[in-house]
């Protein structure tokens, strides 16, 4: 039986990190387990720039208008797909499934980037993140008690 191994490509609206589990989607991925993180840039294809470029280039002898119209979308198209970029977070496991999470900014992308690499390697520090893909927003919770005694004497509940 062949060895397959799990790949998924992501777009969730969020991600949360709670202790250590990270959620996304219908995913809860061990933080203990990841053996990396790594980003990565996707460019656009520019084929259908190049199918209707090549379009135009044919409708110049049907009719010369028509042809050049065609040939002014296919530069339009053919330019917006070349700068349509996504972003990418791969997440691999220690059990060999990969996963990537699609962001739109390299920038918030290597926020997160940063968040998640310094939750990973401080596990005593208990954090909640909750990184919101689509609008863009990372809310990080410090958690400050270790035991439910603390936090109850904390909170003015005494036995």
């Amino acid at each position: 039986m062949a060895n397959l191994k799990l790949k998924r490509e992501i777009n969730v609206g969020s991600v949360r990190v709670h202790g250590n589990c990270m959620e996304f989607g219908n995913t809860a991925v061990q933080l203990s387990n990841i053996s990396s993180l790594s980003t990565s840039e996707v460019k656009g294809s520019p084929i259908k720039g190049v199918i209707i470029l090549l379009v135009g280039f044919a409708s110049l002898f049907v009719h010369w208008l028509l042809g050049a119209a065609i040939i002014l979308v296919g530069v339009f198209i053919f330019f917006a797909e070349l700068q349509n970029a996504e972003y990418i977070l791969s997440i691999s496991t220690n059990a060999g499934g990969n996963f990537s999470i699609v962001f739109g900014s390299d920038y918030f992308l290597n926020k997160v980037h940063d968040i998640l690499i310094e939750i990973i390697a401080n596990p005593e520090k208990e954090n909640d993140a909750v990184i919101n893909i689509s609008s863009q927003k990372i809310e990080v919770k410090k958690v400050e008690f270790k035991d439910y005694a603390t936090l109850q004497n904390f909170e003015g509940a005494h036995s």
